[in-house]
């Protein structure tokens, strides 16, 4: 364990093999999980884990051990029971709680998940963590008014820190309470500070909210402090890009790369710079540099699926391929997911059509749907939008006039949005973004 907080993982890991070969115990197990914790050996971690269990069956440290590494393994079917046997062994802990609630999340349980934050809660009604994952878990289910209450009063618990501010000001334009928002944001732009965490979560604040000048002198100030702060740069990349400002992107992204040669994110938005400035192929060469470096990242993918629909250099038969391979590795294996339409058959009734984008708003692809939407026959047809836009405007709203139905799913995963397209009763559903950003 000397050898472990000396930094010489792989010294420590052979010592701990020969002393657990010795003398199995489930103590040394765990000496061997933090090393190889540390080593990024997770299913290894696991692995020990499961034999210091078989030794002990009640000892915690394996199963909260199980716990964490399962869920970062993802797989939180398997961490489930590992965390229901903590709380049920410790019905006070209300770390055992917030666990237990996290993985509920994961499996996308949202009803266990909101009745574990609430015992959480009761156990601790001053826990600022209890208050915001409450109200993370009632605005993803769309109960936002009674989110906001407990997201604010996580936000005073929490000292009004900017991380919780972002999601707060996020909700409240939900309910379309713009004054309050508006006046949140105001106060931040005031904020003086030169805590790099502070400076990012407020550039992620005021990027959200379209004051992109004033996110890249925030974002920018987080970097001054924390030069390698790799999130930082990375959105200060990303609103440079919106800002036109492809020269600054550019060099923000060589510095990411020189840092870290493996970066896949640095590769994807220097390979964005270039489609802006019309040099599709070489886009398409760095496009693919970031899927060798992320191969399992089905968003870089679909940025390379687009952007080869530009490069002059390849072939129809090799764009298809390239359509062919991500449908192998992303899609073919959802088809097993899917099941049979419970939807009425009855000649009379309308149609359920449903449009799905993350573009309904000033963008062009408002240009060609509000035709559809404004000329659609309602005696026929019943319209129903599912938005992925994390803002709102102008456009956003005469849009929603046209529908019968509007679902801002901006925050839920895919599984949630296909099992609410569903109970929907959608009959014809129409992705309207294809591979561009957002798409689902």
């Amino acid at each position: 364990m000397l050898l472990h907080q000396k930094g010489q993982l792989v010294e420590s890991l052979a010592f701990l093999n020969r002393l657990v070969a010795l003398q199995p115990h489930p103590g040394i197990y765990m000496n061997q999980c933090e090393v190889l914790k540390s080593l990024g050996r997770l299913e290894a971690a696991a692995s020990v884990c499961q034999s210091a269990l078989q030794l002990d069956p009640s000892f915690r440290a394996a199963r909260g051990n199980l716990a964490f590494l399962f869920q970062a393994l993802g797989r939180p079917k398997d961490a489930l029971e590992h965390c229901q046997w903590l709380v049920e062994t410790n019905p006070k802990s209300i770390d055992g709680h917030l666990n237990l609630g996290g993985v509920f999340v994961a499996c996308g349980d949202l009803l266990n998940a909101e009745a574990a934050y609430r015992r959480a809660l009761n156990l601790s009604p001053s826990s600022p963590v209890a208050n915001i994952r409450l109200a993370s878990v009632l605005i993803s289910k769309n109960e936002i008014s009674r989110g906001i209450a407990f997201l604010r009063a996580g936000w005073e618990l929490q000292g009004r820190d900017t991380k919780t501010l972002i999601d707060l000001v996020d909700a409240l334009k939900k309910v379309g309470n713009l004054t309050e928002a508006d006046a949140l944001v105001k106060q931040a732009l005031k904020k003086e500070t030169t805590d790099p965490i502070e400076n990012f979560n407020l550039g992620i604040l005021l990027g959200k909210q379209r004051l992109l000048d004033d996110a890249i002198v925030r974002l920018k100030a987080a970097l001054e402090v924390q030069p390698n702060f790799r999130e930082a740069r990375e959105n200060l990349i990303k609103v440079l890009i919106a800002t036109v400002r492809f020269e600054a992107a550019a060099t923000e992204c060589e510095a990411a790369m020189a840092e870290n040669p493996n970066d896949f994110s640095a590769y994807g938005r220097m390979a964005t710079i270039y489609m802006a400035r019309g040099r599709a192929n070489e886009a398409v060469e760095l496009t693919r540099k970031a899927v060798q470096l992320k191969p399992d990242l089905p968003e870089i993918h679909s940025s390379l699926l687009l952007h080869l629909n530009y490069a002059s250099e390849q072939s129809p038969e090799s764009i298809f391929q390239d359509h062919v391979h991500f449908n192998e590795k992303f899609c073919r294996g959802l088809a097993s997911h899917a099941e049979p339409h419970s939807n009425e058959r009855v000649l009379e009734r309308r149609l359920r059509i449903g449009y799905v984008s993350g573009d309904f708003l000033s963008h062009s692809v408002a240009y060609f749907t509000e035709t559809v939407f404004a000329q659609s026959d309602k005696q026929h047809f019943e319209l129903f939008a599912y938005s992925a836009a994390e803002r709102v405007d102008e456009v956003t709203d005469r849009l929603r006039r046209y529908c019968d139905h509007w679902r801002d799913v901006a925050q839920m995963d895919d599984s949630r949005l296909a099992e609410l397209i569903r109970s929907d009763g959608v009959d014809i559903l129409v992705d309207v973004s294809g591979h561009t950003n957002k798409n689902r």
